[in-house]
């Protein structure tokens, strides 16, 4: 199969892009509010192109193996098309793995900002320290809260 950097790399010049125009200064903290849906629409792109180079990697296997048993050293012809065909299961594995990081990191990110947004309720309400929210109980107890 045949590589497909130019998707790769139109996906990364997006990523690029997302990351240069976040603005300055005051807004920087709008913006991270509203990155991690980016990010998010990013990953899953990135894991449904990986999803998509492993079909495209799976009918190539077959259509190789198909057009190897007419060959007169069929196995080696087929031993070469599985080679190519782990090669780029390989690719799309890392690029599904790098997906699900950024996912991973984005839902993070949300997390972050939510529990800065609760700590901030906390503070207005006139509570001179916001819980952490580390464990279950203290989560549990921060929802008692009125």
């Amino acid at each position: 199969m045949e590589h497909q950097p130019s998707k790769l790399a139109a996906l990364l010049t997006l990523c690029l892009a997302a990351l240069l125009a976040l603005p300055d200064g005051a807004h920087a903290e709008e913006a991270a509010s509203a990155l991690p849906p980016a990010e998010l629409e990013t990953a899953k792109a990135m894991q449904a192109e990986a999803e998509s180079l492993r079909k495209a990697a799976d009918a190539l296997l077959e259509e190789e193996t198909a057009a190897c048993a007419r060959k007169f050293l069929e196995n080696d012809c087929r031993n070469a098309a599985r080679k190519r065909h782990l090669e780029s299961l390989r690719a799309a594995r890392g690029l599904a793995a790098q997906g699900r990081k950024m996912e991973y990191q984005a839902r993070v990110k949300e997390r972050e900002a939510k529990r800065r947004a609760r700590a901030a309720k906390v503070a207005e309400r006139g509570s001179k320290t916001a819980p952490d929210c580390l464990s279950q109980e203290s989560c549990a107890a921060e929802a008692a809260l009125p």
